[in-house]
């Protein structure tokens, strides 16, 4: 009886430290798993926000944010720090569109807090096209030494619309709100989801067709180029006929 009695107390013991040992593993297992989903979460937690380039230097950039938004509360300017290995690519007055780890505290971003950095003034570009019954050509941003790309207006004026914010296109280019050939990559980006057509059969020359405008893109030099925009009967005959406002 006496030895009965040691068994099942051993067994007893033997049963508590089981629990005791399956009760440990399972507490850190979910640990670990709650600590996984906290390192999720802080990677994927991100802030964007759109700035123009004002200084480039070898291993870093200063930036504008745009104005009346949350990041120019933070600071005027805010220097962006990269790796001695970096390869910048970007101009004075590009505009981009930069995402940060976390959130924007200070005037300065160092290399491991940037997430990504596109070269794009806006998330949403749409033109409005205006007719009127003249023949005139318009320029609305000419080429220089300062810009490889010209715009042009025929036969009418264009609005855009900037995430929601609308202007009229000439004052857009002429105050650095978009880009010449931010206008062409929304172009072949719209033929590739069915919103336009591209007709690029002459050399040189490139026409987008839209519901109720067409964009022509006229290739001066390997990297320069003319782009006009105006009424779907436009064509680069019509334009060199036209007579300059």
């Amino acid at each position: 009886m006496k030895k009965n009695k040691n068994t099942w107390g051993i067994l007893i013991i033997l049963l508590i430290v089981l629990i005791l040992i399956v009760g440990v593993i399972y507490y850190f297992s979910q640990k670990d798993k709650n600590d996984d989903d906290v390192i999720t979460s802080q990677e994927e937690e991100t802030q964007s926000f759109f700035a123009t380039v004002a200084v480039v230097e070898e291993n870093s950039i200063e930036v504008i944010p745009y104005l009346n938004t949350e990041v120019s509360k933070v600071a005027e300017k805010i220097t962006i720090n990269f790796d001695d290995s970096s390869d910048i690519v970007y101009n004075i007055d590009d505009n981009l569109k930069i995402t940060v780890f976390g959130s924007v505290t200070s005037n300065v971003i160092e290399n491991d807090a940037v997430k990504e950095i596109d070269i794009k003034s806006a998330d949403s570009i749409i033109l409005d096209y205006n007719i009127e019954s003249n023949t005139n050509l318009t320029p609305l941003l000419e080429r220089n030494d300062n810009s490889k790309y010209g715009a042009y207006t025929y036969s009418g004026t264009f609005s855009i619309t900037l995430d929601n914010y609308s202007m009229d296109l000439q004052v857009a280019l002429q105050r650095n709100k978009i880009k010449v050939n931010e206008l062409v990559d929304k172009a072949e980006n719209d033929v590739k989801e069915g919103i336009a057509s591209k007709d690029s059969s002459n050399e040189n020359i490139v026409i987008y067709d839209y519901e109720n405008y067409r964009i022509i893109k006229n290739d001066v030099t390997d990297d320069t180029y003319d782009i006009y925009l105006g009424p779907k009967t436009m064509t680069i005959d019509v334009i060199k006929n036209s007579i300059l406002k």
